[in-house]
């Protein structure tokens, strides 16, 4: 078996990476808290579904060189940040470039780890867990990662499919470009008390990703190109429809003519 960041042999060298970290889990206690992910199939019937508490929730094809390297270093660099945006005490708007980056990396480090674990066909290419264990700066093309700060709840959850909203404002979207998103896209969307972040790939170049101005703040990249479209509702109060509709409203635009740079 081999690790999913580095490809070096994780059988004999594995280590018990937390998909939410151990310190969070203390911070935030929830290392208790109950989680059943579940995979639906397109028409909405459950295809597995899995019950176990956060502790347990790890990701296993992890080697310790990983675990206690670079993953060790990400996670110290941003523990303070998070701690402060999961619990209200700064806003993401807030964030400088620096600092935006780096939690994007965190996201996506996280995002993908949710992923490797979870009881969902395997999608995220091995190009982009290679991509963070080799420590280049930034994140692989295609890769987006958008992030906000609410009020909502106290807990831990999450969301990912390969579906998404499509705004069709110059023409419409093709069969074969729908089976593309399907089939190499991905969104994975998390929220951690008050912070929410949104990891999304879309592959295609002649679509825009579009995001409600306000809701959908950039961290990774900073900026365009993007469709924006302005947001005049809230997002619902009760904290899994938030998720969901957060994960939802991001969407895709082909051939965009509006874009900011």
């Amino acid at each position: 078996m081999e690790c999913i960041f580095c490809n070096g042999p994780a059988s004999s060298r594995r280590a018990k990476e937390h998909i939410i970290p151990s310190w969070a889990l203390e911070e935030f206690q929830i290392r208790q808290d109950m989680v059943t992910p579940t995979h639906f199939s397109e028409s909405g019937e459950i295809v597995s579904e899995r019950l176990h508490n956060m502790d347990s929730f790890l990701a296993g094809r992890v080697c310790s060189e990983c675990n206690g390297g670079w993953m060790a270093r990400l996670e110290t660099e941003n523990k303070p940040l998070i701690i402060e945006l999961a619990r209200g005490r700064r806003d993401i708007l807030d964030l400088s470039d620096e600092e935006a980056e780096s939690v994007a990396r965190w996201g996506f480090k996280t995002a993908v780890c949710l992923h490797a674990a979870a009881n969902w066909r395997k999608i995220v290419p091995e190009s982009h867990y290679a991509h963070l264990g080799t420590c280049e700066p930034g994140l692989p093309a295609g890769v987006r990662v958008v992030g906000k700060t609410t009020s909502l709840g106290n807990e831990f959850s999450w969301v990912q499919s390969t579906s998404w909203w499509i705004h069709q404002d110059v023409r419409e979207i093709s069969n074969e470009e729908i089976q593309r998103l399907k089939t190499s896209a991905y969104k994975i969307c998390v929220q951690l008390l008050g912070l929410i972040f949104l990891v999304a790939y879309n592959p295609l170049e002649g679509a825009r990703d579009v995001l409600w101005k306000y809701t959908h703040v950039p961290l990774w990249p900073r900026r365009g190109p993007v469709s924006w479209l302005t947001w005049d509702r809230v997002l619902p109060s009760e904290h899994l429809s938030a998720l969901v509709a957060y994960h939802h409203t991001f969407g895709l635009a082909p051939q965009a003519d509006r874009w900011d740079r």
